[in-house]
This record gives structure tokens, C-alpha cells and sequence, in this order.
């Protein structure tokens, strides 16, 4: 009978089992840097919205009889200019810019902002929003006066761009220690298969049916046990078929012989050329005859019990 093989695989197990491994702590990885990146982000950002607020709140306090373009002192700092804006307008409606421009509080022809025009006609005393990239804080101060503090978020670039180049390199790390461990593993686990693989090579080369050693308790030592059982198993039907072989040469020689002796007569008896050794009358010629066949009967039960006892034999020990 011949057994059509499937097309192998591609990758051995133990290879599948590290690109399973390493395919999981990356998915792992992206997943939690993902969330940690947008976690932090969305913090960052709310900070970014407090302080703004407080930056108007301290500049309000720092000219308490009224805001003129000299309070833009507070914008001389580090943060100033690239990523602060602060503007005033005034009671009488006049804008006025620390670095001269009106981005993120106006349009470039100089028309404020909804929100910023809300506050200024006093529909609102505090606001604080996201406006085209920035986070703004538009509050009014007692004297009419309304003071714009904007903060872009491109302030945040360089921390999460240092976050994002963290996660890279820890992620890349894990992922190579994901690696390092899935071989690990699929080394150390597969152990057991190794031994089934070169014990059934063993057996295919030389016949040899010694059971291969278990350790453990776990699936693979249970598979080892039925691996072991059909040695056994194997081993046992090889026993019973010498035995048959021995039992046949046994119960068949003896009427095997006499059976050979007559025929061989027989066809003496038959041969005009040869006188047969002891001469015989045509009645004892005829109980020759029926003797042949009375031994070939014979020969035939033995074969047929035999056969029966090797099957017997086998259903007990199956």
C-alpha cells in the first residue's frame, strides 16, 4: 500500500513555535506602547492646558490696576516666542501681540477668533481650549482688559519623540528577549519529540524496540507512555510471530515428511524406469493414494488451527 505524504511545512515546529513567540511579545509590545504613548500624551497635554491657565492667571495678577503691552514682560522667558504667544486686548478693543503675530488668537487679517471674540465681549469670563495647535487660556481681567496665553503642542514634540525612541529600543530589547526565550523553550519542550523522532529512526534502521526514556509529567511524557505501550505492543506481536514460526516448523514437519516419503513412492511406484525399492500390489498402491490425501487433510488442520491460535493470540494481546 503505498501512503501519500502532505506537503510539508514550510517551517519546523520548533521554528513556528519562536516566530509564535516572538509574533506575540511584539504584538504585546506594540499594544502596550500604544496605549502608554496615548496615555501619556493625552497628560502631557492636559498640563499643558493647566499651565497656560495659571500663565494667565499670574500675568492678570502682575498688572492688577490694568494690562498695557508692558505686562509682555511675562513672555520674555525660555518658552517665548517658538511655541508661547501671549496677546491683550485691551478695553477699547486694541490687539496687541509680545511677538507680533496674532496666531493662534486671530485669523492673519487680524479677525479674533470665535472663542477669543466670545470672551472679549464678555459672554465668558475663562476659557481654556485647543486653538489651531496650541493650547489657549483667554480669561478677563477687572480692568476690561483680556488676556491671550497660547502654549503649541509642538512643545511636547521632544518628550514624545524621547518616549517614542524609549519604546523602540525597550520594545526591540523584549522582542529579542521574546526571541532568546521562544528558542529556549521550543528547545527545552521539544526535547521529548527529539527522543520519539531518533527512536523512531532507531527502530525504522535496526529493528530495535527499547523503550525510549519519560521524564515529566506533562503531555509529552503521556505521549512517550503510548509511544512505549505500542513498542511493547510491537514487540509482543513480534514474539507471537516467532512463536508461530516455531510452532508451524514443529507441527508441520513430521506430516510434512510422511507426506514427502509416499509421494516420493509414489512416483517410483509410477516410473516404468525404476523398479520401486519394495514391490507393491495395486491395493496397496490405492492405500497409498488415500494416505496422501489423509496427510494433506492433516497438513491443512494444522495450518487452519495453526492460523486460528496466531489470531487468538493476537486479539488477546491487541
Amino acid at each position: 500500500m503505498t501512503v501519500t505524504r502532505p506537503r510539508a511545512a514550510t517551517l519546523s515546529l520548533r521554528s513556528r513555535i519562536r516566530l509564535l513567540t516572538v509574533s506575540v511579545a511584539a504584538l504585546a509590545v506594540a499594544i502596550c506602547s500604544f496605549v502608554i504613548y496615548m496615555v501619556t500624551e493625552d497628560a502631557l497635554r492636559a498640563q499643558l492646558a493647566d499651565r497656560v491657565g495659571r500663565d494667565a492667571d499670574k500675568l492678570i495678577a502682575s498688572d492688577s490696576s490694568g494690562l498695557s503691552p508692558a505686562a509682555f514682560g511675562f513672555a520674555a522667558g525660555p518658552r517665548a516666542g517658538r511655541y508661547l504667544q501671549v496677546g491683550i486686548v485691551s478695553a477699547d478693543g486694541d490687539v496687541y501681540s509680545a511677538s507680533g503675530s496674532f496666531t493662534p488668537f486671530a485669523s492673519p487679517d487680524g479677525v479674533l477668533e470665535p472663542v477669543v471674540a466670545s470672551v472679549v465681549a464678555g459672554e465668558s469670563d475663562r476659557v481654556v481650549t485647543d486653538l489651531n495647535g496650541y493650547a489657549v487660556a483667554i480669561e478677563k481681567a477687572p480692568s476690561g482688559s483680556t488676556v491671550l496665553v497660547g502654549e503649541s503642542y509642538r512643545s511636547l514634540d521632544g518628550v514624545m519623540s524621547g518616549l517614542l525612541l524609549i519604546f523602540v529600543t525597550v520594545g526591540g530589547a523584549l522582542v529579542v528577549l521574546a526571541g532568546l526565550s521562544g528558542y529556549l523553550v521550543a528547545r527545552t519542550g521539544l526535547r521529548p519529540v527529539g527522543r520519539l523522532t531518533r527512536a523512531t529512526r532507531r527502530i525504522t534502521e535496526t529493528g530495535d524496540l527499547s523503550p525510549v526514556a519519560v521524564v515529566g509529567d506533562d503531555e509529552l511524557a503521556h505521549l512517550a507512555d503510548r509511544f512505549n505501550d505500542m513498542l511493547a505492543a510491537l514487540q509482543r506481536s513480534r514474539l507471537a510471530q516467532n512463536h508461530l514460526i516455531v510452532d508451524a516448523g514443529t507441527e508441520l514437519l513430521a506430516p510434512l515428511t510422511a507426506l514427502r516419503t509416499n509421494i516420493e513412492l509414489l512416483i517410483e511406484i509410477g516410473d516404468p524406469d525404476r523398479a520401486p525399492t519394495v514391490p507393491l500390489d495395486q491395493d496397496a498402491v490405492d492405500q497409498l493414494r488415500r494416505d496422501i490425501v489423509d496427510q494433506l487433510d492433516e497438513v491443512a488442520r494444522r495450518i487452519h488451527r495453526l492460523v486460528d491460535e496466531a489470531r487468538e493470540a493476537h486479539t488477546r494481546d491487541g
